[in-house]
């Protein structure tokens, strides 16, 4: 069962979060004002075609939370995460972040 894996466990919990903020949201706005702003908007460029080096190898850093195994384990945090992905040469980072499940 997904529940008792800690990979996967807050998953159902994102999920449902999503569902009721999402609910709330469309009670809020009409889909075709939804649709009316997006037309509006520019595609954002592909990190992919972006990120160049001349011939060098793109790396991209992808963060992912995983629940704290022991009471001692530090707190997630993205941005340290992710600075220290650049340090170490990262041309782009790649993360999943909830404020209902990881903290911000």
């Amino acid at each position: 069962m997904a529940a008792n894996n800690p990979a996967t466990a807050p998953y159902p919990d994102i999920i449902a979060a999503k569902r009721q903020a999402l609910a709330v949201r469309k009670a809020k706005t009409p889909i075709e004002a939804i649709r009316a702003l997006a037309s509006m908007q520019k595609r954002p460029p592909p990190v992919l075609s972006t990120v160049t080096n001349e011939g060098e190898i793109t790396l991209i850093g992808h963060l992912r939370y995983r629940p704290p195994t022991d009471t001692l384990a530090a707190p997630y945090d993205p941005v340290s995460r992710a600075l220290r992905f650049i340090r170490q040469g990262a041309d782009a980072v790649a993360l999943f972040t909830d404020f209902t499940i990881y903290q911000g």
